[in-house]
């Protein structure tokens, strides 16, 4: 079976672009909504706190500790994204072969990652979840935590809108949000 694709992407992506992309989705997770509220109900015990020490001059039991649980929560919610990043890239730069073209070619109904011009991934547009966007990064989500991250300007043939609109056509549901 010999297809035309629609597009071809060959552009790689910098560390610091990576990096930057995976600490954007890893933000996007629910847990972070969650670890929010539980971060802004602490600092809110500990204004309590420094409150009551201001009225009485008793020192609450446990402030110190508190804030220190604080500070440990507020750092796993803004440094476990970049930490995150940085070995995903690790990993991806291992497993990838140093000497060959790495491509995203896409045709009607699949999309296909190629090292020297051999299929390694394949992944089914209806397997397409969702399509973000973030400072010139696309990103496409797809079942058990399957992204992949494409850079506007990446394409040598066709472009993003065109493959996102036959994802919508082939899948049947609207990915993108206007």
């Amino acid at each position: 079976m010999n297809e035309e694709p629609i597009a071809i992407y060959e552009r790689k992506l910098t560390k610091k672009e990576f990096v930057a992309g995976v600490a954007w989705l890893f933000r996007r997770m629910p847990y972070t909504v969650v670890v929010c509220l539980v971060a802004f109900l602490v600092w809110l015990y500990l204004l309590l706190g420094v409150l009551v020490f201001a009225s009485s001059g008793d020192y609450p039991d446990g402030l110190w500790e508190m804030f220190l649980e604080i500070t440990l929560l507020l750092l796993f919610v803004y440094a476990l994204p970049y930490v995150g990043g940085i070995f995903r890239y690790r990993q991806m730069k291992m497993l990838e072969s140093r000497d060959s073209r790495v491509q995203w070619v896409f045709f009607q109904n699949r999309m296909e990652k190629r090292q020297g011009g051999v299929p390694v991934q394949v992944l089914r547009y209806e397997d397409i979840r969702k399509v973000r966007y973030h400072k010139h990064l696309h990103f496409l989500s797809a079942s058990h935590l399957v992204c992949v991250m494409l850079q506007e300007d990446g394409f040598i043939q066709g472009d993003f809108d065109t493959v996102c609109r036959c994802m919508e056509a082939h899948s049947g549901r609207k990915l993108r949000k206007k």
